[in-house]
């Protein structure tokens, strides 16, 4: 009975200690392409994947605006996947939100039109759980900042091989 107890204190360590997988976003960019260059004007495209688990919410979303990095970023047109995408955009915010269901599934196409060719944006995933309105507004939104270049490499957040292994079982 003695050696029972510490191996249940060990397994109530390790289930407490444990943290579900949370998904992470893959985002790689297909294209730089020149529309015009009196007034400059770029169109980004690029696919973006939600991998690991993610609840469903009643609406999903991503929104990009100017990262600080180099020039400010001017956003002048949006692409999104069919409905129940829809996109739309200002001079300093591109948004793309879906009604209902979760981000998982294949990589989906966007695009964005900007003044820059190499935009240096910050990429908002809002997280839905959490993102309640009335107040108290709780901020855990996954935010990326990076500059879209073609064929530059997914910016990733540290794991263990715990961890990796994990989302991939």
């Amino acid at each position: 009975m003695r050696a029972f107890a510490p191996a249940s204190f060990l397994a109530l360590a390790i289930v407490v200690s444990a943290t579900p997988a949370h998904a992470f976003p893959q985002i790689n960019v297909t294209a730089n392409q020149t529309i015009s260059t009196v007034p400059p004007r770029y169109k980004t495209t690029f696919t973006f994947q939600l991998v690991g688990y993610n609840p469903p919410a009643a609406w999903y979303g991503i929104v990009l605006s100017s990262s600080g990095q180099g020039a400010p970023v001017t956003f002048y047109g949006t692409e999104c996947p069919a409905y129940p995408w829809s996109c739309s955009n200002t001079p300093t915010v591109a948004s793309y939100y879906k009604d209902g269901g979760g981000l998982q599934g294949p990589a989906m196409q966007f695009s964005v039109t900007t003044d820059q060719l190499v935009p240096c944006v910050s990429i908002r995933i809002p997280d839905m759980l959490l993102a309640k309105v009335p107040s108290p507004r709780v901020e855990n939104d996954y935010v990326i900042t990076a500059c879209l270049a073609a064929d530059m490499p997914t910016p990733a957040g540290s794991a263990s091989w715990g961890r990796l292994k994990a989302i991939y079982r």
